[in-house]
Order: structure tokens, then sequence, then C-alpha cells
């Protein structure tokens, strides 16, 4: 370390220095060690490339990251330039788009993982100038590509196929970029980040098995080598997904070093926007009842009726949920069976039931049935392997701690595990919305769960009463899931149980984030001024209006703010939006 004239101490080097300060008069002497460490760094690193660690003459790009990986290329006209001061004063290896790359020869030939996180700093040079592969194998078994393709302004990453690609949104050239691809193999979650922000996430089980490739080109193709022209200044890949916090620790310190991003504590902002891929000037808003009985257990109206009533009260979306304790059938599936057709009614018929031997869960997308007493995990499990979803319903009717909650959701989060329910038949169980919020608490910011609003339907009294909107651009199961994993619905109480396809309860028609995330704006119909729109924690109520602006307020600590609209006729709940501090 140094110390100028003005006694400001300068860390020159990482490791520990002491230093001595005495007093003009010489009448007192003292010292002080002080300590720079080096970065702190997430575990799992599987390559770490950084421009200042590129050397052209040789043609070798050093590999930071303790493994045995070698990236070079052996011929000297093929080799990308290294540019000083290329980003953010930082310098940067260059590709020309026609012949220069290097080749990735991974440990043992081949980098497999179950998941893997990607981070890349990159420059376009000419963005519009045809298909161009960034570092990967395009359409491959098992490979992983970070691509552009033709003329279009929008990187994408897919494992595979491009069938299984994400993409990180809108890119222009002469602007520098941080992409981030995440593939959870938990979840079968593939998500892509710009700039820290999320911009696609899909659900594709795949197998990673990345072979020797290149950085500059598509490696495997002799004829489709689409060459990149543009800057990288350092790429990050770890073998397994980072958590939210990780990954934004990560994008934080590159955001710093190479986009200026600032570094000091600038108050709370939005984490995880559960609407953030929500196009709102186009999407459609569903009606929907997942817990839903019949007299095929113990509902006292039959299958065609129940279908009939939610039909004529405008829900797009239901689950037939009987007990799977009651006959032999687990699910009272399919609807033609009781002589309705779901696509002659325009709706979108959900196989599932109330696995109700254990503390009662909500089974959706498939057809198991039978746990005992006792088996909450394996009853998970047997869902999570038929692809389906579960909800916890009515959890206020047992007497279970926050604790083993949390590590139900810890152990089986999207997989199957989306969320519980909020609300059941009216209100039954006050005490649930407080749960919710605890809960929340106490698993994020990596996990949300996600609260519902359902009807729990035995006979006519019960009808209309509780729903939720799912926000989609189509009526279809895939995007159902989706907006079921990323949270992209909100719910409702009603209390007069109108039965109305456009019900009088406050309505969302849009949710606006500023782009530093600290200003969340909501527009809703069926309210009368802006005092109807609550904003809590799970601690407290921190602010009213339509607007709620995080840096006004003193949230260090908080884990969320979520929205409550109120009007005569009902209540509206947004999910919550993680936050992040500093």
């Amino acid at each position: 370390a140094t110390v100028d004239e003005n006694g400001l101490v300068t860390a020159i080097a990482i490791g520990t220095a002491e230093i001595t300060v005495t007093t003009e008069d010489g009448g007192f002497t003292d010292s002080v060690n002080i300590t720079v460490e080096g970065e702190t760094l997430p575990e799992g690193f599987v390559l770490w490339l950084d421009a200042n660690d590129y050397n052209k003459a040789d043609g070798v790009w050093e590999d930071k990251s303790d493994r045995n990986n070698e990236i070079r290329q052996n011929n000297a006209s093929n080799r990308p330039d290294l540019v000083e001061n290329g980003i953010n004063g930082n310098p940067v290896v260059r590709f020309n788009g026609s012949n220069q790359y290097l080749n990735l020869d991974w440990q043992d030939d081949a980098l497999k993982t179950d998941s893997i996180t990607i981070l890349i700093i990159v420059k376009y040079s000419d963005f519009y100038g045809g298909s161009q592969t960034i570092m990967g194998n395009f359409n491959s078994t098992g490979e992983v590509c970070i691509h552009k393709s033709g003329s279009e302004n929008v990187a994408y990453a897919h494992i595979s196929k491009r069938d299984n690609s994400v993409d990180f949104g809108e890119l222009g050239n002469d602007n520098a970029y941080l992409l981030t691809f995440k593939y959870d193999d938990s979840t079968g979650t593939h998500e892509a980040f710009l700039d820290g922000s999320l911009k696609e996430s899909k659900t594709i089980p795949v197998d990673i098995n990345w072979q020797n490739t290149s950085i500059g080109r598509n490696r495997i193709s002799s004829s489709n080598t689409f060459y990149w022209k543009g800057d990288i200044g350092e790429i990050m890949i770890f073998d397994r997904a980072l958590s939210d916090a990780e990954r934004m620790a990560v994008e934080q310190e590159l955001g710093e070093k190479w986009l200026g991003w600032k570094s000091e504590y600038t108050g709370t902002s939005v984490l995880y926007n559960p609407y953030g891929k929500v196009n709102w000037d186009q999407v459609k808003h569903y009606k929907a009842n997942f817990h839903t009985h019949t007299n095929k257990s113990d509902g006292s109206i039959s299958p065609a009726d129940v279908i009939d009533a939610y039909y004529n009260a405008g829900y797009k979306i239901l689950a037939l949920t009987d007990h799977d304790t009651f006959g032999g059938i687990d699910t009272t599936w399919p609807w033609t069976d009781y002589g309705k057709n779901p696509k002659e009614l325009g709706m979108l018929a959900v196989e599932g039931n109330e696995i109700s031997a254990i503390d009662n869960i909500g089974s959706l997308f498939n057809d198991y049935g039978g746990a005992k007493a006792g088996e909450e995990a394996k009853a998970l499990q047997e869902i999570a392997n038929r692809n389906g979803l579960a909800i916890i319903y009515h959890p206020g009717r047992y007497n279970r701690t926050d604790e083993w909650y949390k590590n139900l959701f810890e152990n089986y989060y999207l997989n199957p595990l989306v969320g519980m329910e909020v609300y059941n038949q009216g209100d039954r169980y006050m005490n649930d919305r407080d749960r919710w919020d605890r809960l929340n608490a106490l698993v994020m910011p990596d996990k949300v769960i996600f609260g519902y609003s359902n009807d729990d339907m035995h006979n006519t009294a019960h009808l209309y009463g509780n729903y939720q909107f799912m926000l989609m651009d189509d009526l279809s199961e895939e995007e159902l899931i989706e907006a079921m994993l990323s949270g992209a619905f909100y719910f409702c109480r009603e209390h007069g149980k109108s039965g109305a396809a456009d019900p009088p309860v406050p309505l969302i028609e849009k949710i606006d984030i500023s782009k530093d995330g600290t200003v969340i704006t909501i527009t809703a119909r069926n309210i009368e001024n802006d005092s109807a729109v609550v904003w809590r924690t799970n601690k407290r109520v921190v602010g009213t209006g339509r607007t709620i602006n995080l840096k006004e307020l003193d949230l260090l600590g908080e884990k969320f703010v979520r929205a409550e609209i109120t009007n005569s006729c009902g209540i509206t709940y947004t999910q919550p939006f993680v936050l992040k501090h500093g």
C-alpha cells in the first residue's frame, strides 16, 4: 500500500501491509495492518478468461480458473487482435468476423455438467452482418452455443438445438453488454439475462456434453462457421446454476469493471419482477380456478355441471381436483368422459386431483394419486416424476411450522411446487396471508412462493368467490405452465361472487417498473382512487398509491414488496416483487 501527502491510503497489491502513522511533531506513533483481499467468487469455476491475459504473439489466452483448459490459435493469421482501451479503459480481444477465432479444448475433451452459468462481456462491431457465433457449437446434441441468427439484432443462448434457445433481447452496434446464461438442471429452466435483467426463461430439460469448441466461430461445421465480429472482454463459466444472489454479485463485479456500474450503495430496487416478461399491450387475462370438486369425490355436482358453471362465468382455465381417496380413479379426466370437450368450449382443461391422505396438495398436469399419511415428500417427487406441478392447498388447516413448509419449498421448488393458497373457499383461513409472507421472507431471494386464490368448490354456494387471472399470450398448457413457474398472474377474492366474466373486483391492466428497478407503477380498473392500492412487506404497510418509489422508503432488510388493491367488491393481489439492496 502507499500513503500520499494527504494521508490517503491506496492499495497496490493483494496482501497485508503495515502502515505506520506519526504526528508531525513526532509525539505520537502508531501502526495498523491493512489487508487487501482478492476477488471472492462462487465455487464451480470451469473457465475464466480475461482479455488482460491474452497474448497474441503466441496465440494463447490464459485460463484463470485453475482448470487445464487450453485456449489457443496456432495459426498466426487466424489469431484475434488484442486492443488496448477497448471497453471502459480495459483491453479486449477483437475478432474480425472473417477468419479469426480461438480453439477451446476442455479438460478431458468435454465439459460434462448437470447445470451451467455463463457470463460474457461483449461489444458488437457489426451486429446486423449475418449469423455469428460468439462461442460454442451450433445445433448439436449436448452442446452449448452463444449465437445470433441472420440480420436479427438479438443474441441467444441454447443447449443442443436452436429450438431450446432463450434470447438476451435487442442489442446494438458499438455498445458493450453483459450476457448471462443459466441452465438449472433441477428445474430444467434456461434463463437469459442482459446486463443483469432477466429477458427470457424457458423450461426444457437437457443434458450438457460440451465438446471441445471455439471462441469466435462455430467449431463443428466446416460450411457454417459463423465467424463473429466484435470484442470480448471477459468470460466466466461455472459448472452449476448460480443462485440469484451469487449471479448478481458476479454481475456487479463485471459491471463495475467493464460497464461503469456504480459500486456504492444506491438504495433498494427490484431484483425479480414476476411480470418482467409480460407484454401488457398484447397479453390476455385468463380467469382460472385450480381447486374444484365434483360428485366423483365429496362434491355435490356432476363434472359436466361443474364445467358448465365455470364456463358460464367466463373461466378459461379449470382443474377438476377431486380427492384421490374416493372411488377407483385418481383423476376426474378426461372431460370428454363426461360429455364436455374443452376445445369446443374454448377452455383449457387441467388434469389433477387433491392428494388427501397427507396434508393436502393440489396435483396438476398429471395423474398421480394414492399417497399415504406422512408421505408429502414422496407425493411431491411422484408429481415431479410425471412432469406435474403442485400447489399447497389451505395450509391454515394444518398444524405445521413455517420451517416445515420452508423445507418443502427448498427441496421441491418449481419441481413441482409452485405456490400455496392464500385464499380458499372465500376466506376460510385468514392467517394464510401472514404465513405466505413469512415463508417468502424465509426463502427469498433465491425462491419465490406464488400465491393462489381458489374456490375449493364442493357445491353451488362455493362458486365464483376466488380466482386468478393468468397472463398469457395464448390459451395453451405450455404457456400456462410458464406463467405458473414465473408468477405471471394476479389473484382475487370477490365478496359477491358475481360469476361475471369481467368481474367487478380491481383488475390489473399494467405493471411498469423503471429501468433502475426503483419505481413500480400499477394501472388498474375498478378502483376509485390511489388509496385503493396498498403496498406491504412481510412486516408492515410501506406505502399507498398506484406508484411506489423504493428510493424514498426505508426498506433495508426487507425481502419483498407486494400490492393489495381493494374496492367494495373485493381485493386483488400482485405476486411479490423480490428486493435487492445496494
